[in-house]
């Protein structure tokens, strides 16, 4: 634990908000009790104290206002107290008496910790024991100790609430870069799969498409959609064009068209063409109806892509409207309900007249790369808080044991003490929700109406809201995890009954605003005052660590196009281009082209197949095979879900060797399993296969994976396979093996 806390940190100044207000409120509690008996101090020493607590206590407000630290109006009311305390065997003279101002010294001694963690360990101890020290002519040593440890409680309890969320406020900005280096991870994962999806949806559309319709000609002269399905393909190998957008790039495109303002901050990628489409529509339409409706051009496209699940909001600032009136609204509602029903997606319209829009469009379930939001965030740093006021709750119930169990009906006292510790556990771990807040509120004030009418008329001041203190806890976590100020709601309600029951029984109304009131008052106005704080530290955080993110994202997107196109144009250049370039200027075809044609979209769908079978592009050595005569059938088994991208170097280095010196007739079968590459087998049948078995062997053992990889052959068939080990055994990308085709 450390005493100092970030310069100008959110939390620190709900703090010191925190004990400013728990000073003030204090004091009138104070001055009536001095008023009401004069007699207890020399003439002077109330006054000076009270006047030097409240004029320190007015300048840390005015500090506050003006955006300034108040610690040394802090550390004043910390100093003030303790030295009144210690001055008290001095200027008490009576001692029958509950000393009228401990009331505020005892405040001053809880906000110690805004000052400093170590300092509040040193205070409140000996300032306990002080008080105890004091009382003890009037209560007994047990009854001070009593009071003493309810004290010591009361304060190390202030303690740990603010070192613990000091440690949170510090701990932001990790907390906030591990849920955004975690969707940095998936981002760059789906951009490398956005990368490898355009350039194999370009290789299957344009160039298949151009070998394709080309081997089909009648004739020599070449098709016309031949000839431009090539000059596409090599306009886009060529950079000329790029290929077709991701969806956030086309929503920014036509965003750009219908003149709106529009910041896109989508992450992730869509693997499904036709939920991509549908999505990429309905987000267009909701654009298209903004630049029409909204009244102003400013609107944020914001969400999550990943495989075929999606979660998009699009909002704007604008007019709003009555979405069950509006005609637009209902157009749009029904436009992109349409589009959104063909994929199995759901659509929600939030609006009201002046208030903006948001539309909703979600697919599936799309969560947190990392699983942790800032609700989860807030809740780690309250659990250990809320264990240290349950330890408190119990203390209250224990000291406060006379004043309930001499109720009027002591089983309904139980009872109400039974639903003040349930409702405490429901306001510490149920999920927030609005119904929920109300409920607790509900509960609350039947809890406080049921403790005010059972409680003795003449009940001793001190204790008479014992079930007010008990009620504390839960209107603390009220205000801390629920809706804004729901606890500020619940606390108003329980005190409205008791003094409407106190005004009746003819009981002064005054007395609970200065007992109990000031103390919920201070724990829910501060833990709410931390909540805001912690909520606008993680927004600060996050907002700058987005854009940090954005922009290594943006880059690295970039990054992945270049090394994914600057690939697959080495692959094509040699095997592929040329041909392109002949279709695409309309050279004739010769005679055979078509054979031709199909030896070479056969290599170039096989590589499409299997792309971890083909890291280096082997379209050269297989239209070497095929025209020589070798039948090659490549067949991919299972999925490719989970599976690795990296290229199998030994593979392709082993298949280049069977290409290179198969003889004509022979029938070579590959089975690839791009999930589980033991699996994955290379079969032989026909001539030349004790040659072939040979130079297999010798490359094996030159690679060095002959632990991993066996070939066998009876003298009819051929066989290459993996023996026993771990699934990734076979070495990727970053293993140094040359590849030969000897």
């Amino acid at each position: 634990m450390t005493d100092e806390a970030p310069r100008e940190s959110p939390v620190r100044t709900s703090f010191y908000w925190f004990a400013t207000i728990f000073v003030l409120v204090n004091l009138p509690k104070t001055v009536q009790h001095t008023r009401a008996d004069p007699g207890v101090y020399r003439p002077g020493f109330a006054p000076a104290v009270i006047t030097a607590m409240g004029v320190l206590g007015v300048i840390a407000l005015v500090q506050l206002i003006l955006r300034r630290r108040p610690r040394w109006a802090m550390a004043g009311l910390v100093a003030v107290s303790c030295v009144a305390l210690a001055a008290h065997p001095f200027v008490m003279l009576r001692s029958d008496e509950y000393p009228p101002l401990l009331h505020v010294l005892g405040a001053g001694m809880t906000i110690s910790a805004i000052v400093g963690v170590r300092t509040s360990l040193v205070v409140i101890p000996l300032f306990a024991t002080g008080a105890a020290l004091l009382r003890i002519p009037e209560v007994g040593a047990w009854g001070a100790a009593q009071e003493s440890l309810l004290l010591a409680l009361g304060g190390f309890v202030g303690t740990a609430f603010v070192d613990n969320f000091v440690r949170a406020d510090r701990s932001v900005r990790d907390a906030v870069r591990q849920v955004w280096q975690a969707v940095e991870e998936n981002a760059r994962s789906a951009q490398r799969v956005a990368a490898r999806d355009l350039w194999d949806g370009l290789v299957h559309d344009k160039v298949l498409g151009a070998l394709s319709i080309a081997s089909r000609a009648p004739g020599p002269e070449v098709p016309a959609a031949s000839q431009a399905l090539a000059q596409d393909a090599l306009a886009a190998l060529r950079g000329e064009h790029p290929l077709h957008s991701p969806a956030a790039e086309q929503w920014q495109s036509h965003a750009d068209r219908l003149g709106l303002d529009a910041r896109i901050v989508v992450h992730g990628h869509l693997t499904d063409a036709t939920v991509r489409e549908a999505l990429v529509g309905a987000v267009n339409e909701v654009l298209t109806n903004v630049a029409r409706h909204s009244g102003q051009q400013a609107v944020e496209v914001s969400g999550s892509l990943v495989g075929d699940r999606f979660q998009i909001t699009v909002v704007d600032t604008g007019t709003g409207f009555d979405p069950s009136q509006a005609t637009h609204g209902m157009g749009l509602r029904v436009s992109v309900l349409a589009r959104l029903r063909s994929i199995d997606g759901e659509v929600e319209l939030r609006s009201a007249p002046g208030e903006g829009t948001a539309v909703v469009l979600t697919r599936g379930e799309v969560s947190s790369p990392s699983g942790r939001t800032a609700v989860d965030w807030q809740l780690q740093w309250f659990v250990p808080i809320a264990l240290v006021a349950w330890a408190l709750l119990a203390v209250v119930l224990l000291v406060s044991y006379p004043a309930w169990s001499t109720a009027p009906v002591p089983a309904l006292a139980v009872l109400t003490v039974l639903a003040a510790v349930v409702l405490t556990a429901v306001a510490t771990f149920v999920t927030p929700t609005r119904n929920r807040a109300v409920a607790i509120g509900v509960a609350a004030a039947v809890i406080t109406l049921v403790g005010v009418l059972n409680t003795h008329p003449d009940a001793i001041l001190a204790w008479r809201y014992w079930y007010l203190s008990a009620l504390t806890p839960a209107f603390a976590a009220t205000s801390y995890r629920f809706s804004r100020w729901s606890g500020t709601w619940a606390v108003g309600v329980a005190t409205t009954i008791v003094l409407v029951v106190d005004a009746s029984a003819g009981r002064s109304m005054g007395d609970v605003l200065i007992t109990s009131v000031p103390v919920m008052t201070t724990w829910v106005v501060g833990s709410q005052l931390v909540r805001n704080a912690l909520s606008r530290a993680w927004s600060t955080v996050e907002s700058a660590e987005r854009e940090e993110t954005e922009l290594r994202l943006a880059l690295a997107a970039e990054v992945e196009r270049a090394t994914e196109s600057a690939s697959r144009i080495a692959e094509l250049e040699a095997s592929v281009v040329p041909t392109l370039e002949r279709l695409a200027a309309g050279t004739p075809l010769a005679e055979g082209s078509s054979e031709q044609l199909d030896l070479l979209s056969s290599a170039v769908r096989d590589h499409l197949r299997a792309p971890g079978l083909f890291g280096v592009f082997v379209a050269d050595d297989l239209y070497a095979a095929r025209s020589r005569g070798v039948v090659v059938d490549i067949v991919t088994g299972g999925t490719s879900a989970g599976s690795s991208d990296e290229e199998c170097l030994p593979c392709g280095s082993l298949l280049r060797v069977l290409l290179a010196h198969a003889e004509p007739g022979l029938h070579v079968r590959v089975s690839w399993w791009p999930s589980d590459r033991r699996r994955s087998t290379v079969a032989a049948v026909g001539p030349g296969l004790e040659g072939l078995t040979a130079r297999l062997t010798e490359e094996i053992a030159r690679l060095g994976v002959a632990d991993h990889l066996a070939v066998t052959s009876d003298g009819e068939a051929m066989l290459v396979e993996t023996v026993d080990g771990p699934a990734d055994m076979l070495p990727g990308r970053g293993t140094a093996i040359g590849v030969s085709a000897r």
